[in-house]
C-alpha cells in the first residue's frame, strides 16, 4: 500500500466511516453487521454488466455477479489494505477495464453512504441484508449502487476471478436461475431495472 492510500489503483478509506455506516444501518434494522458488500450495478442503455466467475473459488465458483468488493471491520489480519489486495474481493480486476467501473467503483469507497446518491440522476442505492449460506451467524449489509455508463467500453476477461464479461438485458437476466448468481444479487439487478423504468 502506498503512502497515498492506494493499492493497485484502489483508493483506501482509512477513516472510521465504514464502521459508522455499518453501525448506523445495524441500529436502523435492529441487527449487527460485520461486513459491507458493495455491488456496482452498471448499465448501458437497456443492459446490465455481468461477469462469470471461474470454477476454482469454492462458494464463489461458477457464479454470475456484478462488480463488487467487500469490507469487514478492520482487524490486524483483516484490514482494509489486505481486503483491497485480495483478488476475490475485487470481483473484477482493473484489467477488465470498464472505464466507468474504474472511475466510479474505485472511488466509491465503503465509507460513502449510498443514500447520499439517491437524488442523483445517475445513481440509486438498494440495501439488502444477506446471510451467506457458507457463513453461519453472520449477516452482511449489501449496498447496490446503480450507475449509468454512456459509452460501452472494450471488455476482456481477467482469467483469475472473472472468466467472462457480458452485457445482459432484463429478459436475459430473468432467464438465469437465481441460484446461479453470486450473493443472490439477481433480485437487486431486477429491482434496478424496475427503478430505471420508473425514472
Amino acid at each position: 500500500m502506498t503512502d497515498s492510500g492506494t493499492v493497485s489503483g484502489f483508493a483506501a478509506d482509512t477513516s472510521n466511516l465504514p464502521e459508522q455506516y455499518l453501525d448506523a444501518q445495524g441500529r436502523h434494522l435492529g441487527t449487527t453487521f460485520d461486513v459491507l458488500i458493495v455491488c456496482n450495478v452498471i448499465f448501458h442503455e437497456d443492459r446490465v454488466l455481468l461477469f462469470h466467475t471461474t470454477s476454482e473459488r469454492k462458494s464463489w465458483a461458477n457464479k454470475i455477479g456484478v462488480p463488487m468488493y467487500r469490507l469487514a471491520r478492520p482487524e490486524d489480519e483483516n484490514d482494509v489494505a489486505s481486503l483491497l489486495r485480495s483478488r476475490i474481493d475485487r470481483g473484477m480486476d482493473l484489467d477488465v477495464t470498464v472505464e466507468e467501473y474504474g472511475r466510479v467503483a474505485c472511488r466509491t469507497q465503503v465509507g460513502l453512504d449510498p443514500a447520499k446518491l439517491q437524488n442523483s440522476r445517475l445513481a440509486t442505492a438498494l440495501h439488502t441484508a444477506v446471510s451467506p449460506a457458507m457463513l453461519e451467524d453472520s449477516v452482511w449489509l449489501r449496498a447496490s449502487l446503480l450507475w449509468t455508463v454512456e459509452h460501452v467500453p472494450q471488455l476482456k476477461p481477467d482469467d483469475y476471478v472473472c472468466r467472462e464479461v457480458l452485457w445482459a438485458t432484463a429478459a436475459e437476466v430473468e432467464e438465469i436461475p437465481s441460484e446461479d448468481f453470486l450473493m443472490s444479487v439477481k433480485e437487486d439487478i431486477q429491482a434496478a431495472f424496475e427503478l430505471r423504468q420508473r425514472r
